[in-house]
């Protein structure tokens, strides 16, 4: 399973809403809360075995399937 996968797994697991789509806006369509934000990263940073920062923790990299797997495949090639 690639990492895109498994982060819209992820995602589709906390807010229980199947059929996500990769470039759908998570914060801006109010489908990711500041509460299920902070439990996707706990979760991202014990799957992936990854830190993410606060300086990582913006609107940008938190509001698509997208743009959460950049910041995994960021913080898991350095």
């Amino acid at each position: 399973m690639n990492i895109e996968t498994r982060v819209l797994r992820i995602v589709e697991e906390l807010t229980e809403i199947e059929d996500l789509t990769s470039g759908q806006l998570l914060l801006d369509e109010g489908i990711l809360d500041s509460l299920t934000t902070i439990e996707l990263i706990t979760k991202l940073e014990e799957d992936f075995g990854i830190d993410i920062d606060t300086d990582d923790m913006s609107h940008h990299n938190f509001n698509s399937i997208e743009n959460i797997t950049q910041l995994v495949l960021n913080k898991t090639n350095k």
